[in-house]
């Protein structure tokens, strides 16, 4: 089984996270979850049984270097902890097998696609 969304939101690298004003980065936070909370309503509230990757494929308009590191980072402040609320809702360290993050260009925001972990 595998779930795909696109969150129309510019991706921030964990330093940039890390800079903000705590009251900011909690109403970031915030909108990302709405976002992702949508989007599990979408699928009707589904979860996932056995463990899982996710990948996010962050789109921006230019290509150029970004690291990657950082991004996995940031994506674990703003969007893995609502997944765990949502579509996984379990502990990450368990049911989480792989995070990956791919840099493309397009459209700014942020493809979400997890997927079951075939045995």
């Amino acid at each position: 089984m595998q779930i795909s969304f696109f969150i129309p939101k510019k991706a921030k690298s964990l330093n940039t996270l890390m800079r903000q004003h705590w009251t900011e980065r909690s109403k970031e936070k915030q909108a990302w979850g709405e976002h992702i909370f949508s989007e599990w309503m979408k699928y009707h509230r589904f979860v996932f049984i056995k463990p899982v990757k996710v990948l996010y494929l962050i789109s921006n308009p230019t290509k150029c270097l970004r690291d990657k590191d950082n991004f996995i980072g940031g994506a674990k402040e703003l969007i893995t902890d609502y997944l765990k609320k949502t579509f996984i809702t379990r502990d990450d360290a368990e049911w989480l097998q792989n995070i990956d993050v791919e840099f493309v260009k397009g459209n700014e925001g942020v493809r979400v696609i997890i997927e079951e972990v075939k045995e």
